[in-house]
């Protein structure tokens, strides 16, 4: 007695889910995920004397279920910051929004889930602003190549940094000792010279 044979066709079905604020969820396929961020010249800073470019690069070890694993390492080269502006130091914030329409301006305030006061990157949470990345120094021609650790913003989870805004400040963060409201909410940083958003990748990053 002949059985008919049944077939079973297995296929994948890719779904892109979203977090409650509307932004993407991060996929965990390995064991770490990695994203990054293009800076370019905030369009609004026309008389700025050079073009400003260049890339910040995420990694974090998590879970295969997207659970923190470790600390965030951020690796960041910059070109063309000015040299005129009588500062070595920039401020490099995480803001909340990814809205590009009046280019870096319309990103909104730094990402602060947990209402804060502004700080520096290694106050405590209740002290500092999750988007709170302190200053970059920039070296000779205008470069920034550097390499740290974060302990409080994420990849992963209701917080993710993923596709919100990153921006270069024309000024020193004055991480919240200014004593004054400005420096509470941004540092005093300055304008907004450079920006991008941040987004997952797929290719690993070399850290150093």
């Amino acid at each position: 007695m002949a059985y008919p044979v049944i077939m079973f066709v297995l296929f994948t079905v890719v779904i892109s889910f979203r977090r409650a604020d509307g932004l993407p969820l991060t996929l965990c396929p390995k064991g770490f995920v990695y994203a990054e961020c293009r800076l370019t010249t905030n369009p609004n800073m026309k008389d700025l004397p050079s073009k400003i470019e260049g890339t910040v690069y995420f990694r974090q070890k998590v879970s295969r279920d997207c659970r923190r694993m470790g600390m965030l390492n951020i690796r960041t080269e910059i070109q063309g910051i000015p040299m005129n502006d009588q500062t070595k130091l920039h401020g490099l914030h995480v803001h909340a929004l990814n809205n590009l329409s009046n280019g870096c301006d319309s990103l909104g305030p730094h990402f602060n889930p947990f209402n804060a006061t502004h700080g520096a990157p290694t106050d405590t949470p209740e002290m500092r602003h999750v988007g709170d990345f302190g200053n970059v120094r920039q070296y000779e021609a205008g470069h920034v190549a550097e390499s740290r650790n974060e302990h409080l913003a994420n990849l992963v989870g209701p917080n993710s940094i993923i596709g919100r805004g990153l921006v270069l400040h024309a000024k020193k963060d004055d991480l919240g000792l200014g004593g004054d409201a400005g420096s509470l909410t941004t540092g005093n940083a300055g304008a907004r010279l450079a920006c991008c958003i941040i987004e997952q990748t797929q290719t690993p990053h070399f850290f150093y």
